[in-house]
């Protein structure tokens, strides 16, 4: 049974890949990228899939002729399979003149626009993801997946920069050199910068350590309003490289619109914690303003008590001492919030994003958010406070 693939359907994809009888890939679900793990029997794939949560949900896929049916809780999906891209390398240099003189929009895709604002071109074929772990994702047509998993993966990623004047500046591409070593330690040391539409291009290669593959990562970077936006490319050389085209045509179409901003968030929310470790207790306490305008105001306090004692070689106390502390402080900032996501972006250039659910009536909602790579979310409710 072929299940291998990117399947695709109005509310759905699915990215699969068959080890004898062990299935991997992902369910990717508004802009979330959930884990699959399954096995074949007999005519299906039988298994569950991640939500992301550390919940697990069963679920069973077979075909039904040219169409993927998976079901889960009662619920079934129709997929069918993305077609490949056929590239024909003759028009290698044609598409990378597009870097310099776009096509008109009608014929280079379809417009994708992120809930901050940022706006890019898809070329037929290709889908945007978003996953907590690994954030927003380009994904090709036909994308390669091995047992251990993608044999290829594309991010795009923006990253304030207030007061840069060169996107080839050292400071720049440390940062980058040094996120990509958190994937790949092996890397080479970077290429010299190079020019590539309207910013430039980077290139490390490494040797995969299981199969001595070739590997291959090149960034690609521009500055735009006030921030260093680019795409980071990464996996085995040969699939990198015949993407390249493509993802610089990407990269030149990107532009910096309107951010969204979903109206059930506009309201003042209420965070509040205590922690008690021995002696020690602190409280802390925050107050978000979301205004319907995208201006942002936090203000937060803390409290922080102990108390302690000493005692002598006989056992009695011999002494007592305690300290009390208080602090408060506020930012205020802009943000846009689309798509399960909001992003805070803070007047001194830091910033935040955050999965939310909404829940509750009107006046007393409670708001729960959590960060990439957060263990717990937190907690906020609606409260009539004034900021």
């Amino acid at each position: 049974m072929d299940l291998t693939g990117t399947w695709t359907a109005p509310e759905l994809t699915a990215e699969l890949a068959i080890d004898g009888a062990r299935v991997t890939g992902a369910f990717v679900l508004q802009g979330l990228r959930l884990p699959v793990t399954a096995q074949l029997q007999g005519d299906a794939a039988v298994g569950s899939f991640d939500a992301g949560d550390g919940a697990q949900f069963a679920f069973v896929a077979r075909r039904a002729g040219d169409e993927l049916v998976i079901e889960s809780d009662g619920v079934a999906y129709h997929l069918r399979r993305a077609t490949p891209a056929r590239v024909n390398p003759l028009l290698a240099a044609k598409t990378r003149a597009a870097v310099s003189s776009p096509a008109p929009a009608a014929e280079r895709g379809q417009r994708y626009v992120h809930p901050t604002g940022g706006e890019l071109t898809l070329p037929p074929g290709w889908q945007v993801t978003q996953s907590p772990q690994m954030g927003l994702q380009l994904v090709p047509p036909a994308v390669a997946y091995t047992a251990q998993g993608p044999a290829e993966l594309y991010l795009v990623s923006a990253q304030p920069a207030p007061g840069l004047t060169r996107v080839d500046d050292p400071n720049v591409v440390a940062y980058v050199d040094q996120s990509l070593r958190q994937l790949i330690p092996a890397l080479s040391a970077p290429s010299a910068p190079v020019p590539c539409g309207p910013g430039i291009a980077i290139r490390w290669t490494a040797s995969n350590p299981q199969t001595g593959a070739a590997i291959l990562a090149v960034a690609l970077l521009q500055l735009a309003s006030g921030a260093v936006a680019g795409i980071i490319a990464l996996g085995e050389q040969p699939r990198v490289e015949a993407r390249l085209p493509a993802l610089e045509t990407i990269f030149a179409s990107f532009r910096k619109g309107e951010g969204r901003r979903d109206p059930a968030l506009v309201g003042v929310w209420h965070y509040w914690a205590f922690k008690a470790t021995g002696n020690v207790s602190s409280e802390t306490r925050k107050t978000m303003q979301l205004a319907p305008d995208g201006t942002c105001a936090e203000r937060s306090g803390h409290e922080g008590i102990g108390n302690f004692t000493g005692k002598d070689g006989a056992g009695n106390t011999a002494w007592t001492a305690g300290y009390g502390a208080q602090s408060s402080d506020g930012r205020t900032g802009t943000w846009t919030a689309g798509d399960g996501m909001i992003y805070i972006q803070w007047q001194d250039g830091t910033g935040l994003s955050w999965q939310y659910q909404l829940s509750g009536n009107p006046g007393s909602r409670r708001l729960m958010v959590q960060a990439p790579g957060a263990r717990e979310p937190l907690e906020w409710n609606e409260r009539a406070v004034v900021v």
